[in-house]
């Protein structure tokens, strides 16, 4: 998997307006890898930049700096992988051949041809335009589209926008319904910088939204599992995570309890303090303290039971998450020392859930 970080280089970023945004985009050829593998990577990506409260946002003077332009356009740019960040704007993602994954305030997403993802000012998102992709991104200042909702609600106007927070914020359509392509296609065809069509920009993206008021819009994973959402607390999540560590995902854990992956990331980190990911390795190491000082279990197979792929790389998390070597801890925590001292050893197999995350997260 070859990357590399995209400088600000004007023929690479094909039709953008502002270069500011070059360095939110990342080179990176995944056109031979998986759905599943590029949307690990998104994944990965996301969760980190989340972990460390790093994901940028991004505004619409980066792209557009005449502020009488409401509506403008760019290329979804070929094995560029935009960083997870959210904006100040509205974007509308479409796809014209081929596919595009995206992650979407932690929910993966692939949009089809003809698809169009709708987004509000907020939305986390990044995204990886697969081999044979082409996508245009449509950006719609807040305040004219605030305009355009005024002008619905006083024609008492049924429309999607009226219900999309609802729905987080994002919805995702199918156009081939209706005439949209048509005016996508004529929007496309205006120069995204020039002030003189402003007039025509604006009204085409006005056709493009009543043009996806006629079009059915997918459920979006907000929705899943709404009717089967239990009360739960958050022991009840972290008790479940775990309990079951070698395993659970951010987004199957969410499917599980009913709620989106960014809610349940929210309820994790207000909780603990960190996120998902550092939750695990926490459950994932108290796990390897127990089994270490109170069983014989070879290490190799620890490290299976754990979940990891390989005993060598479990040695080197173990030692950098406490301190000591799997082997090492295992002497001194069935000597007459135990426990080693500021290490996160737990005394029974049930007490995962009671791990100080924050000191783990300083350790890892």
């Amino acid at each position: 998997m070859h990357e590399r970080r995209q400088g600000m280089n004007e023929n690479v970023m094909t039709n953008l307006v502002g270069i500011k945004y070059a360095k939110y985009e990342m080179y990176v050829d995944l056109d031979k890898e998986s759905p599943k593998a590029i949307l690990a990577f998104l994944e990965e990506r996301a969760r980190t930049l989340d972990d460390r409260g790093a994901a940028p946002t991004l505004f619409l003077s980066d792209f557009c700096f005449d502020p009488h332009i409401a509506v403008t356009t760019n290329n979804i740019v070929r094995n560029n992988a935009v960083v997870y960040h959210n904006h100040d704007f509205v974007e509308l993602n479409y796809v014209l051949r081929g596919s595009v994954t995206e992650y979407v305030n932690h929910v993966p997403v692939v949009l089809k041809e003809n698809e169009l993802l709708f987004m509000t000012p907020g939305v986390y998102h990044s995204c990886y335009p697969c081999a044979g992709a082409k996508g245009f991104n449509i950006i719609l200042r807040k305040e004219w589209l605030d305009r355009f909702q005024t002008e619905l609600r006083e024609h008492r106007a049924e429309h999607f926008l009226n219900r999309i927070d609802k729905k987080n914020g994002w919805l995702i359509f199918n156009t081939l319904s209706g005439n949209v392509p048509e005016y996508i296609a004529a929007l496309l065809k205006c120069n995204p910088s020039v002030a003189m069509e402003a007039l025509e920009k604006e009204a085409l993206a006005k056709l493009i939204l009543l043009g996806l008021n006629a079009c059915r819009p997918q459920e979006n994973a907000t929705s899943a599992g709404q009717e089967r959402r239990k009360t739960v607390n958050a022991e009840e999540i972290l008790n479940y995570i775990a309990q079951n560590f070698a395993t659970a995902t951010l987004s199957d854990t969410a499917a599980h309890f009913g709620y989106t992956p960014e809610h349940l990331h929210r309820i994790i980190k207000k909780q603990t303090g960190n996120g998902f990911s550092v939750f695990q390795l926490s459950a994932r190491m108290s796990k390897a303290a127990y089994l270490l000082s109170e069983t014989n279990i070879p290490i190799h197979r620890i490290a299976c039971m754990l979940g990891l792929s390989g005993s060598e790389y479990f040695c080197r998390l173990f030692k950098k998450y406490t301190g000591f070597s799997p082997r090492a801890y295992r002497k001194k925590s069935q000597s007459t020392d135990y426990p080693p001292k500021n290490t996160p050893v737990i005394q029974t197999e049930n007490n995962v859930q009671n791990i100080s995350v924050k000191n783990a997260a300083g350790n890892a």
